[in-house]
This record gives C-alpha cells, structure tokens and sequence, in this order.
C-alpha cells in the first residue's frame, strides 16, 4: 500500500505521461459503484459508434456483469494496476463519477465528468475538499452550472446542462422490471434510499445525527413498520447508501434490505428499478432530483434535518422550502404519509412541478448520452 505522499508523486508521474504521450482512440469508464446506471448507459450508446476499445477500470474483475458485454471491444482492468495506468495514459476520452488517478485532467485528454448527483449538499471545494477539474462537467440544468463551477474550479462554460446519463434509465417498462423482481403487477413498490450520515468507505466524515440503525430514525420499528407495508401489499426496498454500513439488521417479508448486488443478480440497476417504484423515501440525497422526473410522490424522513443542514451545509435551500413531499421525522409520520398517498391523496403535486422546472429546466432526459457523444463527435 503506498503511502499518502506515495500516492502524490505516483499521481504526479501518470499526470505528465498523459500530459506528454499521443493518445488512441480509446475510451475509458470509470465508475462507482462498478456498474452505476450513467457508465452503463454511456456503455451502451459507445457500442453505437466507431469507437474501437473501450476500457473500464475496475476495483476487481467482474464474473458475472449485469449487463450484455462487447467482448470484442470491451477491457475490463483493475484500476490500481499497471496495466490500467497504462490504458488510461493512453487513451483519449476519460468519463467518471468520481475522481480517478488525479483530480485535474491535462488538456490532451477529453475527460467528462458525470458525477453523481446533483449538488444538493456542500461538496469539493465548497465542501472545504478539492476540486476536479475535467473537459466538461455535466448537470441536470443551468441551475446548478454556478454551484458545480465553485465546487469542482471549473468554468462555467465547460458545465453541459444536458441532464445525466443514468436518468434514461428511468424510463424503462415498469411490468418488465416486476416480473424480474418476481412481483404481482397490483404490488405497490417502495424504495427507501437515504444518503449517508457515517460513511465507512471513500471520504470518511459524519453528518447530522446518527441514530445507529441504518433508516435513521429514532423509532424505527421493523416488525411494524414490515406490518404495514403487509397490509397494504407494498414491497419497501430500502438500500443502504453505497458508503454507509447497513449494520447487522435483515429484511423481513415486505421490508427488503437490498444492496448493488441484490440488483445486479436480476439483470437490474438501481435506477431501472426506480422506474417501477410509486413513490420515493429520501432524505436530502441527490436521487430526489433525479426522481422528479417521474412526476411521482416523495418522502423525506428526516429526523435530523436541523443538525444535518448545520453540519454538512446546502448548497439549494429550495428543496427544504418548498418541499416535494411531506418532511417526515418519525416512523408514525412516515406511515401515516403512506396512508395517504395510498387513498390518493397527494399534496405536493405543484411543488414537484415547480422543483423539476427549477432542477431540469427544458432537459431533454430521454437522449443525454447522444447529446454529449454528438458534443464529441463520436458518431
């Protein structure tokens, strides 16, 4: 394992090597987790065109992906190798979600940066982090350009307000992904997907209040909670941020506690499933935004949303304002919002409306990937 200033001067190296050699028509994803929904997407449209290599870099090889593979086209390789370094010195398009073997990309290399998730909270450098600074940054609308600019150090005309790739997945036939997840078509599905409070892996920090058990709340119940959902025949997948720890608690029989891999074994990603989902349980996560596009009820639990917003700081105070869906901060409020959009009853319509507006503008979101690729003249 190298050490921090190991790690500097070896960073150092692979910028200048891929500051000074020649670069091939080669393409690189790079993504977290592995098969997130927007490299997936891009994968897919980079089939489509003459691209002749395409390389994904990789924490261990994959054995079974959830997607169909080129194999012809197609490399995987572990990022923290040689072999890796290599392809990416050499190969002119880089796309991310996070950062990769540095944080500012050379010139002679068209790098992307997907992200993941609009900047709802405090990140980089407003975060008191570090930047990334890449060819083109991509957002969901113009409304977040000077957010990303300030927190990333890039101009504002490198930022592309042509939505993010993952959101096609959205779009996906919802009685096909039910049948996949082994569902009657009359289930209702829920999914429960918080950000982090304690994260165990990547930046390690911690936010509002941890009530240690993974929904974050200070009642939680499961047996009751798992009643409920029973009596109104509602599945709750409740996934665990892919940087928190679930901790040692199980599913019960309509409370599901899944992760990536749950999905990825039925030839599925989060956002395709999302698809099916008839409404949304977040917090302050990003996925809220992207979840306005479906037009479809939210729910905040946010039991500690003072302390939260203190600690970690908002970037858009809009959300919590004019909130798209009932602020929640116990169990017994979350049930009892359920209940309500079970009869019908769903009061934060308008506000959904106004929000998608403000957060995706004119966006056409069914078609970003072709957009940026026509951006690159790839086709």
């Amino acid at each position: 394992m190298l050490s921090h200033l190991g790690n500097k001067i070896l960073s150092k190296i692979i910028f200048f090597l891929t500051a000074l050699l020649p670069k091939k028509k080669w393409f690189v994803i790079q993504t977290f987790p592995t098969w997130e929904d927007s490299g997936v997407v891009i994968y897919k449209e980079l089939l489509k065109t003459n691209i002749k290599k395409i390389i994904w870099l990789v924490p261990e090889l994959p054995t079974n992906p959830p997607i169909e593979i080129d194999k012809s086209k197609t490399k995987f390789i572990k990022r923290k190798s040689i072999k890796g370094i290599c392809y990416f010195i050499l190969s002119k398009y880089v796309f991310i979600t996070h950062g990769l073997y540095f944080r500012n990309f050379p010139k002679n290399q068209v790098s992307v940066n997907m992200w993941h998730g609009m900047p709802l909270k405090k990140i980089g450098l407003l975060n008191n982090g570090i930047g990334l600074k890449t060819t083109y940054t991509l957002s969901t609308s113009t409304f977040f350009n000077e957010t990303l600019s300030k927190s990333f150090g890039v101009s504002k005309e490198s930022i592309l307000p042509i939505g993010l790739p993952r959101n096609e997945n959205l779009f996906c036939k919802e009685n096909q992904i039910k049948k996949q997840l082994k569902l009657e078509k009359d289930t209702r599905i829920v999914f429960w997907l918080p950000t982090y409070r304690k994260s165990s892996i990547g930046e390690i920090r911690e936010d509002g209040t941890v009530f240690n058990n993974p929904f974050n709340l200070p009642d939680f119940d499961q047996p009751s909670f798992n009643y409920f959902l029973k009596e109104h025949n509602i599945v709750c997948f409740f996934k665990v941020h892919p940087m928190a720890d679930m901790g040692n608690y199980n599913s019960s029989s309509n409370l599901l506690l899944i992760d990536d891999e749950y999905l990825y074994q039925r030839k599925l990603s989060l956002y395709k499933t999302l698809a099916a989902a008839d409404f949304l349980i977040s917090d302050i996560s990003s996925i809220v935004v992207d979840y306005l596009l479906l037009d479809k009820p939210i729910i905040f639990s946010f039991a500690d949303k003072e302390a939260y917003i203190n600690s970690r700081g908002l970037n858009s105070t809009e959300i919590i304002d004019n909130p798209p869906g009932k602020i929640c901060f116990s169990q017994n409020d979350i049930l009892d919002q359920i209940q309500l959009l079970v009869e019908g009853i769903d009061e934060y319509k308008e506000n959904r409306k106004k929000l998608k507006q403000l957060y995706h503008g004119q966006t056409d979101y069914k078609d970003c990937s072709k957009k940026l690729f026509k951006k690159l003249n790839l086709y």
